[in-house]
């Protein structure tokens, strides 16, 4: 396990921007029942929001699509991302790391992210944070995922990010917030060799852990361990492990 590079993190997501949304298929999933489950809390309108790690956008428009938000700000580690606020009702954008943006954004009514806390240095410290900038009852509403996800490169190349098990999530919420809703599950995709899949991980840009430098016998060889650990059909399988987050500040 190995805590994420963040300016590798800006990089690879700098060279994915272009190929993210038509790959990430299972992001677009994740944002879209995220949303969903802050438009079933049946309050359609939020005064000031944040959204940390909008990137392409794909939580940014469920979320405008189904809620009045008044002030809407986005923020990411990619300036080349504040063109989305140009997209939306109210939005603004403020670049750079989430956990050091100073001041950081106060009197929120809801705080978002879908497939971004990952990334983070100190989730729980973080958490904090953000109860200290919502208003009381205010929405934290996060998809992060837990620690399957990927499993199959763990395995294979020894590499992941330190993600933390469900548990440990509502251990760290119930501090500050009440917790309405919490889930996960796994999510298999099949892809015909493991080179699909490994160009999958870069055209979604999800591989801010290490730095790797293949070699055409070290490549060669992955692949054969992949498909003879990880079939899937004809082809391999390669999973996440989306943890879906509803909680309001105490």
């Amino acid at each position: 396990m190995v805590a994420a590079d963040k300016a590798l993190v800006q990089s690879r997501f700098r060279k994915s921007l272009s190929t993210y949304r038509q790959n990430a298929a299972v992001q677009e999933l994740m944002a879209r029942r995220l949303a969903e489950a802050v438009a079933g809390l049946g309050r359609q309108s939020y005064g000031t929001a944040l959204e940390i790690g909008c990137g392409s956008g794909l939580l940014t428009r469920e979320l405008a699509k189904r809620l009045s938000i008044g002030r809407y700000i986005l923020n990411d580690l990619l300036p080349e991302c504040s063109t989305l606020s140009n997209e939306i009702p109210n939005g603004e954008f403020i670049a750079g790391d989430a956990e050091k943006i100073f001041p950081f954004p106060q009197n929120l009514d809801l705080a978002a992210s879908s497939a971004a806390f990952q990334w983070l240095g100190d989730l729980p410290a973080f958490l904090k944070t953000l109860a200290g900038a919502l208003k009381p009852d205010g929405v934290l509403a996060f998809s992060t995922f837990g620690p399957e996800n990927l499993f199959q490169i763990r395995e294979l190349a020894g590499v992941s990010l330190d993600y933390l098990p469900l548990g440990d999530i509502e251990r760290l919420l119930r501090e500050d917030f009440e917790v309405r809703e919490l889930g996960e599950e796994e999510i298999t995709l099949a892809f015909p060799d493991a080179l699909a899949a490994l160009s999958h991980l870069k055209a979604t840009g999800v591989t801010g852990v290490a730095q790797r430098r293949w070699t055409k016998s070290s490549l060669a060889a992955f692949c054969e361990k992949y498909h003879d650990r990880f079939p899937s059909g004809t082809g391999v399988a390669l999973t996440y492990h989306p943890i879906t987050v509803l909680a309001a500040r105490k």
